[in-house]
């Protein structure tokens, strides 16, 4: 038997702060350095969290592959939340933030069940 393993393109976070924003989502309301261990590329810190920058008025679409996608990556969670850390980008660039610098400076952060999320129809907006 095979496992199904796909890319889950369901989750939209929409950006409507009048400043751009980077995102990282983590399986704990604590993002741990070990969320970034997992990178393709060999990147720093801050070009790994600009990947992920929404402009004001913008939307990102985040994937995930794996087996169960979005929804099993929630289910999954310590707190079975999808848990979203949304940072300032300028911030970001001004410090050229590594994981040490962003430990706790989050300019939000966004605890969504699955339940919450599939009522919002997997679109977060940011505000």
């Amino acid at each position: 038997m095979m496992s199904c393993s796909y890319d889950d393109n369901r989750l939209m976070i929409i950006n409507q702060k009048n400043h751009s924003v980077c995102l990282e989502t983590a399986s704990d309301t604590l993002l741990q350095y070990n969320a970034f261990s997992n990178q393709e590329y060999s990147l720093s810190d801050q070009e790994y969290f600009l990947k992920k920058e929404v402009t004001p008025g913008d939307i990102i679409i985040l994937h995930y592959m794996g087996q169960g996608g979005w929804p099993g990556r929630v289910q999954h969670n310590k707190n079975q939340k999808l848990n979203l850390f949304v940072y300032h980008s300028d911030s970001v660039r001004k410090h050229d933030y590594n994981f040490d610098a962003l430990e706790g400076r989050e300019l939000e952060k966004i605890s969504l069940s699955l339940e919450e999320l599939e009522a919002r129809n997997w679109h977060v907006i940011v505000k």
